[in-house]
């Protein structure tokens, strides 16, 4: 430990410092639009995690709406489901998306930050309909579970998981919504600042190579 003892840090931990310190530089340096589509980057990054991991174990049960009568869940059909190889294969998918508006940012790429927006835009509208198919089907298993009888606990608290795992995916449906509005707007806005700043330096090079 004589790094320590003389003061020094090892080389490695020196590169990661100087990394890092230039990654600030670099984000504190950017304008209003492209910094805050960089933290939605983050923000949309941490719902996918979540996301996830409401996947890794969740309740399913058939409800039966039968002509006349109350709206039953079939205990028999109760069962838990895990994440699957699709729901692997979307959220990665979802995280290339997200890579490639922060490397848009980062090389300042209007066509990357173009393919971003248009992805947001449809992810916004797919995951704004699973929000509200989550939310229309809410009162219907809130029904469903009270009129489960109480005698058998096992069948209540697979349908009280189930009803709370259509609620946290309902709210997380609704969150990546907005999130997801949110970076196609400052991904239009970063692209016309960008823009703005090519032309403007095009602009300066020419009255440059003009006044020599």
């Amino acid at each position: 430990m004589a790094w320590i003892e003389g003061g020094h840090l090892p080389p490695w931990l020196e590169a990661i410092i100087d990394h890092f310190n230039s990654l600030q530089r670099t984000y504190c340096g950017l304008r209003a639009s492209p910094r805050l589509l960089v933290s939605l980057c983050f923000i949309q990054i941490a719902v996918l995690i979540i996301g996830l991991l409401q996947q890794m174990r969740r309740v399913e049960c058939a409800v039966a709406v039968p002509i006349s009568g109350s709206v039953i869940i079939e205990c028999d059909t109760c069962h838990d489901v895990y994440v699957s190889a699709r729901s692997i294969f979307l959220h990665m998918l979802g995280g290339g998306v997200i890579g490639c508006g922060l490397l848009a940012v980062h090389w300042r790429h209007q066509y990357l930050l173009y393919i971003y927006g248009s992805c947001m835009l449809f992810f916004s509208l797919v995951i704004g309909l699973t929000a509200m198919l989550t939310a229309l089907e809410e009162p219907m298993l809130e029904l469903a579970a009270s009129n489960v009888d109480g005698v058998d606990e096992i069948c209540l608290q697979q349908a009280v998981d189930m009803l709370n795992g259509a609620r946290d995916h309902a709210t997380l449906a609704a969150l990546g919504c907005l999130v997801d509005t949110a970076g196609a707007i400052f991904a239009i806005r970063s692209k016309e600042l960008f823009n703005y700043e090519e032309i403007a330096s095009k602009h300066a090079e020419i009255v440059r190579s003009t006044a020599l």
